[in-house]
């Protein structure tokens, strides 16, 4: 199924001061005034493009300031595209691993975060922890934060004294340490490989002093938290994060000294998985002829985790889940992504989790291009029609049905 293509978007910027704005990339200029620039962004979708403006010309005694770019006919009082809005509305948890940049696996100090009025929400520090907070009390949806592995107790502490203060009252929030901590791809596995070893932990082994590593610092985590929200701890879901396929990680992070005190859930990723290798463009029915058994190899594994969960007494979640469709061939990936096909699986791989778990389950991610390292995205683009999103029309009707 070929998808529409992308739709142009009026954008206006407007700015306090004397000077003089340009912009690059796939945007034209369609208008400028003297405190104004007009333009109109036309992505195509292809991988790393971008859109830009530069500060070409300034006064020093009255500098440009107050740069503010959003999609013409949007009032300047709105933080939030309505349209993105909109499209999260419905939801029952963000969880903003994304938008934290946590992947990074930078050290950042409380001092170094981003507020709501720095220039750039995806610079090294990410999004403002009042703009994640707002956006999920907009929507009336709980929070899930993945804070930085190494965040050091002041970070965690005020962290969550502001999530405490700023959160609806009636609204959960998750709280996970790092991402993916079992994932050697990532800097922060790494680091707690070398710590765990340092500190004697794991007794030699590598992957053991990583794992319980990682429970030292979830237990110092969870700590300040249950501290912060002592008033309320039924607003508090801290959670313990491992791989799907292998159950034995769950055993030692929950069985490391008192770590499952600390701990309310036990969160996995059960992405629906196949070797993209054996198939070629061309290959679309075979691929979707193979779909319900790789649904039900994903969530068998997600049953071991479920019962080494309750073993514990935790709930059992996901972190992330959906279709892990990864191939270099970007003519099979797209005629598998936009296969109508493709909603139907999310329709069975979501009722089949509700059916046999029915608790939380995160999908990753909300919107992201089609690409040769994954799909990730329930849809393509931002404003993209939800005909032409096949995981998203899913997921779209899954909840409506739920409600």
């Amino acid at each position: 199924m070929p998808a529409a293509p992308f739709r142009p978007v009026e954008v206006r910027c407007t700015f306090l001061g004397t000077g003089q704005l340009e912009a690059d990339g796939v945007v034209e200029v369609t208008g400028r005034g003297p405190h104004s620039l007009d333009l109109k962004l036309s992505p195509t979708g292809q991988e790393n493009e971008m859109a830009w403006i530069e500060l070409t010309r300034t006064d020093p005694r009255d500098p440009v300031r107050d740069i503010d770019c959003r999609k013409a006919g949007t009032p300047a009082s709105v933080r939030f595209d309505p349209e993105f809005v909109n499209f999260v509305s419905g939801f029952g948890v963000l969880r903003f691993m994304d938008w934290q940049r946590t992947n990074d696996n930078l050290r950042l100090t409380w001092s170094q975060r981003a507020l709501p009025q720095t220039s750039s929400q995806s610079g090294p520090a990410g999004a403002s922890v009042e703009d994640m907070v707002d956006l999920a009390n907009t929507v009336h949806a709980d929070a899930w934060f993945t804070l930085p592995f190494h965040a050091d107790e002041a970070y965690v502490r005020s962290f969550a004294q502001l999530v405490h203060q700023r959160l609806d009252p009636g609204s959960r929030v998750y709280v996970e340490l790092g991402n993916e901590v079992w994932n050697d791809m990532f800097d922060a596995t790494k680091d707690a490989e070398r710590e765990g070893l340092a500190r004697g932990l794991g007794e030699g082994n590598a992957t053991r002093a990583a794992m319980e590593r990682y429970a030292e610092r979830v237990t110092e985590t969870m700590r300040i938290w249950t501290q912060v929200f002592a008033d309320r701890p039924g607003a508090l879901v801290r959670v313990a994060a491992t791989q799907n396929a292998n159950a034995g990680l769950a055993r030692m992070i929950l069985g490391f000294r008192d770590t499952a005190d600390w701990v309310d859930a036990l969160a996995t990723a059960p992405y629906v998985w196949m070797d993209m290798d054996a198939y070629h463009a061309g290959d679309t029915d075979r691929v979707f002829a193979a779909m319900p058994a790789a649904i039900e190899k994903s969530l068998d594994m997600a049953g071991e985790q479920r019962e080494i969960a309750a073993q514990y007494g935790k709930r059992y979640i996901t972190y992330e889940a959906g279709q892990h469709l990864v191939t270099p061939d970007m003519a099979l990936a797209r005629a598998v992504q936009r296969d109508p096909r493709m909603g139907q699986a999310y329709a069975r791989y979501l009722t089949e989790w509700r059916d046999r778990f029915g608790d939380t389950m995160m999908l990753y991610a909300s919107t992201a291009p089609i690409s040769e390292y994954g799909s990730w995205g329930l849809r393509e683009y931002g404003g993209q029609p939800i005909a032409e999103a096949p995981k998203y029309q899913a997921v779209h009707r899954f909840l409506e049905a739920s409600h």
